[in-house]
């Protein structure tokens, strides 16, 4: 009975689609996290000719954008029908590593099992139910290796070959659109196919060019379509490779790599990619298979261009099927040597590695269920209440983990960016509300802080509880602002700076460039090393029983500079203090190419009295600051 079902492959299919849907559809549903949830936040409902043509960082990954935008408008925005194309091509990707292992191995023993294992990798899983290009990668690797591999085979069909060759050209371009980077393993596909033709050819004395005819063409045309589309982001795709390129790719590298595509099974599977190349050595396919693993190494060793370990998924279905062969080869040996060995070894082989996926998979699922992020639905609900309900004097604080790559960024980095502008204008702060996740509300949250030993803490006394939407919150800040200056001055408050100058540094104020009023601050590092610019204004701050917190915001160019305070003889006072909104605020000036960032931050005072005079601290050789602002906060009405 187990003998028919291996040989029935229809049956085969349905059992593998089944298997891959078991290991796939399972947290489809879970909160975005991580790079999905920055390529959302990104990316979600631009226009298709913004996506196409515009390649800000590698980040974005095209098709994978271009077809989920298409679900999200279909089907509303959730996160299943977010990563509905990862999980559509994560499942078929597995029975169809078995249909092109059939061809490449000439066994269906070793193409079952490369399936079965690309059905329990860790990696695949994890891309396949994930918002991100990854697994249309691997599907679109084996179906342009399948396609060309068709089309180099001696039996000459012209509409089969038509065809597979208008396929192959909508998948080469399909695989590049995914990642750009995938070119490298477009080129070997190219590379093992025209090897193939070349050797086959020449053994059966067919005319190289009637063989080669409808590979070159398709390949010709797949080529000039990419190298268009490369050509019409290559500005972004320089600036990707100057910012994000790894280290020379080395042996430590390759192994990273390994350890990446062979999870759960750890490093001890490249022994059965060892020996399965040594048995796939006789085989007919074997240069096909080591160019197309080898020539990506060169490119990649040659060029310098080093992507992270998930930049090479594309090796992961090859992989498997020379370990495949080593399985296959190893076993026909110990069966023939003693089968009950063979029967106990391949057992134990089972067993270790469904073992290995075990471990892994009850540490995996609950992981991404068990996410500080909220779900869509729960990120529009908060928005729509503060659209409706809060006031533009109340100033947000996502108290979130990774502000960048949480869903609330996608629904409400407008309204928060437009709050903190208009505080920044003058606009004064009546109110302050925290949005959190339930598992980590303001008084548990690990701030971003500017002095690691001296961790901001926000008792939860001072936190009111005033809305719940699922697992996020919004608290208010239980405490009464007071503005540091007497709330006359709405503009140009940096110019009490001006003129604040010594050996190492001077400051004066200039009309351009500028955000808001009719000047801004520039200061000048002459040496490089720390200067700290006071003011001559000092204030009282008199926190007389409870904890007391300093609110401060200024807008500043590109670099380090920090606000902060000094006490009345001029040292700067290090208090707990922490980021708010980091990296949520910067803005492009109309009047020059110059970015901007809007920079908060919070305070924490212990109990006592104080005269403090507002300072920056700076490091950065030229800086332009523009509107610093200082809120006392109190838990008691001074």
């Amino acid at each position: 009975m187990l003998k028919k079902l291996l040989e029935n492959d229809r049956a085969i299919f349905v059992l593998l689609t089944l298997l891959a849907m078991a290991f796939r559809l399972p947290t489809s549903t879970s909160p975005l996290m991580g790079d999905e949830a920055i390529s959302f936040n990104q990316y979600g409902g631009l226009p298709w000719r913004e996506i196409l043509f515009n390649y800000p960082d590698p980040n974005q990954h095209t098709l994978f954008s271009l077809i989920s935008n298409v679900f999200l408008s279909w089907w509303g925005e959730r996160e299943w029908v977010f990563r509905l194309p990862s999980l559509i091509v994560g499942v078929l990707a597995v029975p169809l590593v078995y249909q092109v292992g059939k061809s490449l191995s000439e066994s269906r023993f070793v193409a079952l099992v490369a399936s079965l294992f690309l059905a329990s990798s860790a990696s695949h899983i994890n891309y396949s139910h994930s918002g991100r290009g990854y697994a249309l990668t691997v599907f679109l690797c084996l179906a342009v290796t399948g396609l060309a591999y068709a089309q180099v085979q001696k039996e000459f069909c012209l509409r089969r070959s038509i065809t597979s060759g208008v396929l192959l050209v909508i998948c080469s371009v399909s695989l590049v659109l995914t990642l750009p980077s995938n070119a490298f393993f477009l080129f070997a596909v190219f590379v093992s196919s025209f090897l193939k033709i070349f050797f086959s050819g020449v053994r059966e004395e067919i005319p190289f060019l009637k063989r080669a005819a409808p590979f070159l063409i398709s390949f010709f045309f797949s080529f000039f379509l990419v190298a268009l589309y490369l050509l019409s982001i290559r500005e972004g795709l320089n600036a990707g490779i100057a910012n994000y390129s790894q280290p020379t790719l080395n042996l430590m590298g390759l192994l990273e790599i390994g350890k990446f595509l062979f999870a759960p099974w750890g490093l001890w599977f490249f022994l059965l990619f060892i020996l399965g190349l040594f048995s796939f050595k006789g085989n007919k396919n074997f240069l096909f298979i080591a160019a197309l693993l080898g020539v990506p190494v060169v490119l990649t060793v040659v060029s310098g261009v080093v992507g992270f370990p998930r930049v090479y998924i594309y090796f992961l279905p090859f992989l498997l099927m020379v370990a495949g062969v080593g399985i296959e080869s190893q076993f026909r040996r110990l069966w023939i040597y003693n089968s009950v060995l063979g029967k106990s070894l391949a057992l134990a082989l089972v067993l270790v590695v469904a073992g290995q996926f075990y471990s892994w998979a009850i540490l995996h699922y609950p992981k991404r269920i068990n996410v500080s992020n909220g779900t869509m639905a729960e990120a529009r609900l908060v928005k729509n209440y503060i659209d409706n309900e809060v006031s533009f004097d109340h100033f947000l604080i996502f108290a979130v983990h990774d502000p960048v790559a949480n869903i609330l960024n996608h629904y409400l980095s407008d309204q928060l960016r437009n709050r903190m502008e208009l505080f920044l204008a003058g606009k004064e702060v009546k109110k302050i509300l925290f949005v959190s996740h339930v598992g980590a509300p303001p008084d548990k949250f690990p701030w971003v802080h500017v002095f690691k030993e001296k961790p901001l803490k926000i008792p939860a006394s001072y936190l009111l509880k005033i809305k719940e939407f699922g697992k996020l919150h919004i608290y208010e800040f239980d405490v009464f602002l007071t503005r540091w200056d007497s709330g006359k001055e709405k503009r140009d408050t940096e110019t009490v700076f001006a003129g604040v100058s010594d050996s190492t540094f001077e400051s004066y104020k200039v009309q351009a460039p500028k955000l808001f009023g009719n000047y801004s601050l520039r200061v000048e590092n002459k040496t490089g090393m720390p200067a700290l610019l006071k003011s001559p204004i000092s204030k009282q701050m008199k926190a007389i029983s409870n904890t007391a917190f300093v609110l401060n915001y200024f807008v500043r160019t590109a670099g380090k500079t920090l606000m902060g305070y000094s006490g009345g003889l001029g040292n700067q006072i290090e208090f707990p203090m922490a980021y708010i909104n980091p990296y949520l605020g910067f803005l492009e000036s109309k009047n020059s190419e110059l970015i901007w960032e809007m920079v908060f931050s919070l305070s924490q005072v212990d109990p006592g009295q104080y005269l403090l005079h507002e300072n920056f601290w700076s490091q950065d050789p030229i800086v332009f600051i523009d509107e610093p602002r200082s809120y006392f906060l109190y838990k008691a009405k001074p």
